[in-house]
């Protein structure tokens, strides 16, 4: 038994195995990418037409370049946040090693 559904209704799914046709033109940004991710694996995915041509023409389209440049921003962003928020961790706990310490040795700042 097999079912037909539009990459959009199928967004947000994964799917056991796919037969996609993509068409010969990209229709709305990022429409491509979502039609080939709904299988975990490659094997288990058909694809109807594919020309290196068509494949090679959504690097070119202006929707693709903006996700691109929002990727390595976001990218950016995230390594920025984990490298201060490894910092926080680091620093706090040194705080707790030193507070045990204090009290291993009786030493108290609030004596």
């Amino acid at each position: 038994m097999s079912w037909a559904l539009t990459v959009h209704k199928a967004q947000g799914q994964t799917l056991e195995k796919a037969f996609v046709n993509i068409g010969k033109t990209e229709k709305s940004a990022g429409l491509t990418y979502v039609a080939l991710s709904r299988c975990r694996r490659s094997k288990d995915l058909i694809v109807s037409p594919v020309t290196f041509e068509r494949l090679t023409k959504i690097k070119d389209k202006p929707a693709f370049k903006r996700k691109v440049k929002e990727f390595r921003r976001l990218s950016a962003l995230s390594k920025a946040t984990l490298s201060v928020d490894k910092l926080k961790i680091i620093q706090a706990t040194k705080l707790k090693k030193q507070a045990i310490t204090n009290l291993v040795n009786g030493h108290s700042r609030f004596k």
